[in-house]
Protein backbone atom coordinates (compact mmCIF):
# COMPACT_ATOMS: atom_id res chain seq x y z
CA UNK A 1 0.00 0.00 0.00
CA UNK A 2 1.22 3.48 -0.89
CA UNK A 3 0.00 6.43 1.13
CA UNK A 4 1.00 9.62 -0.62
CA UNK A 5 0.70 13.36 -0.20
CA UNK A 6 1.58 16.41 -2.22
CA UNK A 7 2.36 19.90 -1.05
CA UNK A 8 1.59 22.49 -3.71
CA UNK A 9 1.59 26.13 -4.75
CA UNK A 10 -2.13 26.40 -4.00
CA UNK A 11 -5.49 24.69 -4.27
CA UNK A 12 -7.53 23.35 -7.17
CA UNK A 13 -10.10 26.09 -7.75
CA UNK A 14 -12.93 26.26 -10.29
CA UNK A 15 -12.36 28.92 -12.91
CA UNK A 16 -8.59 28.99 -12.49
CA UNK A 17 -6.75 28.67 -15.77
CA UNK A 18 -4.05 26.47 -14.21
CA UNK A 19 -3.67 23.81 -11.55
CA UNK A 20 -1.23 24.25 -8.69
CA UNK A 21 2.33 23.05 -9.05
CA UNK A 22 3.93 20.41 -6.83
CA UNK A 23 6.43 21.68 -4.24
CA UNK A 24 6.86 18.42 -2.32
CA UNK A 25 5.97 14.82 -3.08
CA UNK A 26 5.95 12.14 -0.45
CA UNK A 27 4.96 8.48 -0.42
CA UNK A 28 5.35 5.75 2.15
CA UNK A 29 4.92 2.02 1.53
CA UNK A 30 3.03 0.23 4.29
CA UNK A 31 2.17 -3.39 4.90
CA UNK A 32 -1.33 -4.48 5.97
CA UNK A 33 -0.43 -3.90 9.62
CA UNK A 34 0.57 -0.29 8.84
CA UNK A 35 4.30 -0.84 9.34
CA UNK A 36 6.46 1.42 7.19
CA UNK A 37 8.41 -0.49 4.54
CA UNK A 38 9.98 2.30 2.47
CA UNK A 39 9.88 6.08 2.09
CA UNK A 40 10.02 8.40 -0.94
CA UNK A 41 10.25 12.17 -0.38
CA UNK A 42 11.44 14.96 -2.64
CA UNK A 43 11.18 18.73 -2.60
CA UNK A 44 10.13 19.86 -6.07
CA UNK A 45 10.56 22.98 -8.17
CA UNK A 46 7.00 23.47 -9.49
CA UNK A 47 8.24 25.31 -12.59
CA UNK A 48 5.48 27.89 -12.50
CA UNK A 49 5.72 31.67 -12.47
CA UNK A 50 5.67 33.35 -9.04
CA UNK A 51 2.35 35.09 -9.82
CA UNK A 52 0.63 31.68 -9.94
CA UNK A 53 1.59 30.87 -6.33
CA UNK A 54 -1.18 31.40 -3.78
CA UNK A 55 -0.16 33.52 -0.78
CA UNK A 56 -1.86 31.04 1.55
CA UNK A 57 0.32 28.18 0.30
CA UNK A 58 3.48 30.21 0.85
CA UNK A 59 2.38 31.20 4.35
CA UNK A 60 1.32 27.65 5.26
CA UNK A 61 4.68 26.04 4.52
CA UNK A 62 7.01 29.03 4.53
CA UNK A 63 8.26 28.00 1.10
CA UNK A 64 7.84 30.09 -2.03
CA UNK A 65 9.31 30.57 -5.49
CA UNK A 66 12.74 31.63 -4.19
CA UNK A 67 13.11 28.58 -1.94
CA UNK A 68 12.04 26.10 -4.61
CA UNK A 69 14.12 27.57 -7.44
CA UNK A 70 17.00 25.12 -6.91
CA UNK A 71 14.88 22.06 -6.09
CA UNK A 72 14.71 19.21 -8.57
CA UNK A 73 11.79 19.08 -11.02
CA UNK A 74 8.98 16.55 -11.18
CA UNK A 75 10.30 15.58 -14.61
CA UNK A 76 13.65 14.66 -13.02
CA UNK A 77 12.11 12.42 -10.32
CA UNK A 78 9.24 10.87 -12.31
CA UNK A 79 10.87 7.53 -13.15
CA UNK A 80 12.17 7.05 -9.61
CA UNK A 81 8.72 7.84 -8.19
CA UNK A 82 6.96 5.58 -10.70
CA UNK A 83 9.29 2.73 -9.78
CA UNK A 84 8.57 3.33 -6.10
CA UNK A 85 4.81 3.04 -6.74
CA UNK A 86 5.03 0.08 -9.16
CA UNK A 87 3.44 -3.08 -7.79
CA UNK A 88 1.43 -1.40 -5.04
CA UNK A 89 -2.16 -2.64 -4.72
CA UNK A 90 -3.51 0.38 -2.83
CA UNK A 91 -3.16 4.12 -3.45
CA UNK A 92 -4.31 6.06 -0.39
CA UNK A 93 -4.33 9.54 1.09
CA UNK A 94 -6.45 12.24 2.67
CA UNK A 95 -8.49 13.83 -0.14
CA UNK A 96 -6.31 11.93 -2.58
CA UNK A 97 -9.13 11.57 -5.13
CA UNK A 98 -10.23 15.20 -4.88
CA UNK A 99 -6.82 16.85 -4.84
CA UNK A 100 -3.54 14.90 -4.94
CA UNK A 101 -4.46 12.61 -7.84
CA UNK A 102 -5.84 15.59 -9.82
CA UNK A 103 -2.63 17.59 -9.35
CA UNK A 104 -0.40 14.57 -10.01
CA UNK A 105 -2.38 13.67 -13.14
CA UNK A 106 -1.91 17.22 -14.41
CA UNK A 107 1.86 16.90 -13.96
CA UNK A 108 1.86 13.53 -15.73
CA UNK A 109 0.02 15.06 -18.71
CA UNK A 110 2.27 18.12 -18.68
CA UNK A 111 5.36 15.95 -19.21
CA UNK A 112 3.77 13.27 -21.41
CA UNK A 113 3.93 10.62 -18.67
CA UNK A 114 0.17 10.13 -18.30
CA UNK A 115 0.21 6.72 -19.99
CA UNK A 116 3.29 5.55 -18.10
CA UNK A 117 2.29 5.83 -14.45
CA UNK A 118 1.60 2.55 -12.59
CA UNK A 119 -1.60 3.57 -10.78
CA UNK A 120 -2.51 1.03 -8.08
CA UNK A 121 -5.87 -0.69 -8.64
CA UNK A 122 -7.49 0.32 -5.35
CA UNK A 123 -7.87 3.91 -4.20
CA UNK A 124 -8.70 4.65 -0.55
CA UNK A 125 -9.48 8.25 0.33
CA UNK A 126 -9.72 9.01 4.05
CA UNK A 127 -11.63 12.23 3.24
CA UNK A 128 -14.52 10.10 1.99
CA UNK A 129 -14.35 7.97 5.15
CA UNK A 130 -14.34 11.11 7.30
CA UNK A 131 -17.33 12.53 5.41
CA UNK A 132 -19.26 9.32 6.02
CA UNK A 133 -18.39 9.50 9.73
CA UNK A 134 -18.81 13.24 10.40
CA UNK A 135 -21.30 14.11 7.66
CA UNK A 136 -18.94 16.80 6.34
CA UNK A 137 -15.40 17.41 5.15
CA UNK A 138 -12.79 17.80 7.88
CA UNK A 139 -9.14 18.72 7.77
CA UNK A 140 -6.60 15.98 8.32
CA UNK A 141 -5.24 17.62 11.45
CA UNK A 142 -8.67 17.96 13.03
CA UNK A 143 -9.57 14.30 12.50
CA UNK A 144 -6.12 13.14 13.61
CA UNK A 145 -6.58 15.15 16.83
CA UNK A 146 -10.05 13.63 17.33
CA UNK A 147 -8.63 10.10 17.01
CA UNK A 148 -5.33 10.49 18.86
CA UNK A 149 -5.80 13.54 21.04
CA UNK A 150 -2.62 14.98 19.50
CA UNK A 151 -1.71 17.59 16.89
CA UNK A 152 0.22 16.52 13.81
CA UNK A 153 3.83 17.47 14.37
CA UNK A 154 5.22 19.31 11.34
CA UNK A 155 1.81 19.44 9.63
CA UNK A 156 1.86 20.29 5.92
CA UNK A 157 5.07 18.37 5.43
CA UNK A 158 4.21 15.50 3.08
CA UNK A 159 5.71 12.77 5.27
CA UNK A 160 4.10 14.09 8.47
CA UNK A 161 0.73 14.25 6.71
CA UNK A 162 1.19 10.72 5.33
CA UNK A 163 1.89 9.34 8.78
CA UNK A 164 -1.21 11.10 10.13
CA UNK A 165 -3.22 9.69 7.22
CA UNK A 166 -1.98 6.20 8.11
CA UNK A 167 -3.53 6.68 11.55
CA UNK A 168 -6.87 7.61 9.95
CA UNK A 169 -6.70 4.75 7.47
CA UNK A 170 -5.91 2.27 10.21
CA UNK A 171 -8.83 3.62 12.25
CA UNK A 172 -11.37 3.62 9.39
CA UNK A 173 -10.26 0.90 7.00
CA UNK A 174 -7.83 -1.60 8.56
CA UNK A 175 -10.03 -4.56 7.62
CA UNK A 176 -10.48 -3.30 4.05
CA UNK A 177 -6.72 -2.85 3.67
CA UNK A 178 -6.03 -6.38 4.94
CA UNK A 179 -8.69 -7.81 2.59
CA UNK A 180 -7.17 -6.06 -0.43
CA UNK A 181 -3.61 -7.00 0.43
CA UNK A 182 -4.71 -10.54 1.25
CA UNK A 183 -2.07 -13.14 1.98
CA UNK A 184 0.71 -10.87 0.75
CA UNK A 185 0.67 -9.02 4.07
CA UNK A 186 4.24 -7.83 3.60
CA UNK A 187 3.54 -6.41 0.16
CA UNK A 188 2.65 -2.78 -0.39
Amino acid sequence: MIIMDLETTGLVRPGKNHLPGITQIGAIKYDADFHELDVFARDINPEIIPDEWEAGAIKLRGIGPTETANFTTFFAVFFEFAEFVRGAKIWAGHNINGFDTVVLSNQLVRYGFDNHFPWPAHHLDTMRMVMADYGKRKKLGDVHRDITGKKIENAHDALADIRATAVLLSYYAATEVRNILGEDNDKA
